[in-house]
């Protein structure tokens, strides 16, 4: 049935576009009337025009039987589902009458009888129960189902963001920590080797990169060398909402008097480095994780220099 009404859809639009081709020829290569060739087209456009016409019919016809199919279908299953509600229903009403009657049955028995024993009172306390029950299965039958599915699609949702996160916290530790450490203490042994001349005491406040990151900004430490604020530099880590892995968690170390900042994250097995001077961007670098520290040395001797020719112009 699907078959013939395509080819149907498909062969109007051919038959359409002959039509439109005897008429150019009609017009343009045999305008006489009276010529044999004007002749011809004329019938072949006629038996076209006809041979559209019945296809058109045929089309709607079995679109109208494939439309009579699917009504009794849909109709079919609506009725089955009904039917299968509908004993349910039965069911739950014929279990409430049996309870109903072996209620009525003990307070009968109540009515003619001595007080009753503890086992009467339980099986009475028993099937009151049980009726009330039962009472109250028949509106709750569909909302019950509808509300424990949304509990475990809900659980499970929850359950899924709870293992991304886990996964992302667990990547941030292997991958990201390591960095961040490295770079901190490289930038303390950088300023080490650099102040040996001038016999400046370099300060390094740091612990390493904690576990847990309780705020989008985390003060982790900071790097001083002497009390000459112009080479203090504070590091602190920045994240976007919870850690995962579209949104990097970042390392900024910061020398704030001389306005310069380096960034660096670690997105995808590759790891990015970047150096602002006056809030702007400078050449950022990227390389494979475990080619960091070259590069995380190299932006590191830059950010030494660019703060030492900024004190020098000071």
């Amino acid at each position: 049935m699907n078959w013939i009404l395509t080819v149907l859809k498909y062969l109007g639009p051919l038959l359409l576009l002959l039509n439109v081709i005897h008429d150019y020829q009609l017009k343009h290569i045999a305008p006489d009337p009276k010529s044999p060739e004007h002749t011809k087209t004329s019938k072949r456009k006629f038996l076209i025009l006809i041979i559209a016409g019945l296809l058109g019919l045929t089309g709607v016809v079995f679109e109208d039987i494939k439309k009579s199919k699917d009504d009794k279908e849909r109709v079919r299953v609506e009725k089955e589902n009904t039917e299968k509600l509908n004993k349910k229903v039965d069911a739950l009403n014929a279990n409430q009458e049996n309870n109903s009657q072996e209620f009525q049955k003990i307070l009968i028995a109540l009515a003619t009888n001595s007080p009753p024993s503890p086992a009467v009172r339980l099986a009475i306390a028993q099937a009151e129960a049980h009726f009330e029950a039962n009472s109250s299965n028949i509106a709750e039958l569909n909302l019950k189902s509808l509300v424990s599915e949304y509990e475990m699609k809900k659980t499970l949702v929850e359950a899924d963001k709870a293992l991304a996160r886990q996964k992302a916290l667990e990547e941030f530790k292997e991958t990201s920590v390591p960095v961040f450490n490295y770079s901190i203490t490289a930038l303390h042994t950088m300023l080490s080797g650099i102040a040996q001349d001038s016999k400046e005491k370099v300060v390094l406040d740091f612990n390493g990169i904690p576990d847990s990151l309780t705020s989008n900004i985390t003060h982790v430490g900071s790097v001083r060398m002497g009390t000459n604020s112009a080479w203090c530099f504070d590091c602190s880590v920045a994240r976007y909402g919870e850690i995962n892995p579209f949104t990097p968690t970042r390392l900024r170390i910061t020398s704030a008097k001389n306005r310069l900042s380096l960034w660096i994250y670690v997105r995808m097995g590759r790891v990015f480095v970047d150096l602002k001077v006056d809030d702007q961007s400078t050449s950022p670098e990227q390389c494979l994780l475990k080619d960091f520290k070259g590069t995380v040395e190299s932006k590191l001797k830059t950010l030494i220099a660019a703060n030492a020719h900024k004190i020098a112009r000071n």
